[in-house]
């Protein structure tokens, strides 16, 4: 099912988006604000790492929604607010995404095949076939498409990345020895 999944969302992906939404997580003028909550927080925090690593300004917002605030604060015009949300959609996150809409961001979406209400407000959507013959729904589909947005931003400017990198390394690097 999570193969069958996987090939369903390669075909329906509209990879017009798909690079659009790369470009624009890739642009380094922009910050980055990343959501999930429950299971699909664990899929914004994979994406954060890597975004964190490759380039600067990208910023995760907590799953707790009490601290959503000071976050949404940090939203200004130009940004972009990455949202994953899977069915059981939490209207906090519609109410989120909404705010960070007319503070001026952008809503790139990651959804399931139900699509989640913030398409309504999403510049972007990525629809992914999520369903199995399980009580739960599986995140393979989810997983590649974050990987696949990873590297397609990495080589955007893999230069620059690789220096980041490289001066990442640096400091895990002394940290280790204690200097």
């Amino acid at each position: 099912a999570a193969m069958e999944n996987l090939g369903s969302s390669l075909r329906h992906v509209d990879h017009h988006v798909f690079d659009d939404v790369c470009r624009l997580l890739g642009d380094g003028k922009r910050h980055i604000h990343i959501l999930g909550v429950r299971i699909s927080g664990h899929m914004a925090g994979n994406l954060h790492t890597h975004l964190q690593m490759a380039r600067a300004g990208a910023q995760r917002v907590p799953t707790a929604p009490g601290h959503w605030p000071q976050y949404l604060m940090e939203i200004g015009a130009g940004d972009v607010l990455v949202v994953f949300d899977v069915r059981r959609y939490d209207a906090r996150v519609l109410e989120f995404a909404a705010s960070a809409r007319q503070r001026g961001a952008k809503i790139v979406l990651i959804t399931d095949q139900w699509m989640s209400p913030i398409s309504r407000l999403a510049a972007h959507t990525l629809a992914l076939r999520m369903e199995v013959p399980s009580g739960w729904d599986s995140n393979v589909v989810t997983v590649f498409v974050v990987e696949a947005m990873v590297a397609a931003i990495v080589n955007q400017n893999w230069k620059a990345t690789r220096e980041r990198i490289r001066e990442i390394d640096h400091y895990f690097e002394n940290g280790r020895r204690g200097r």
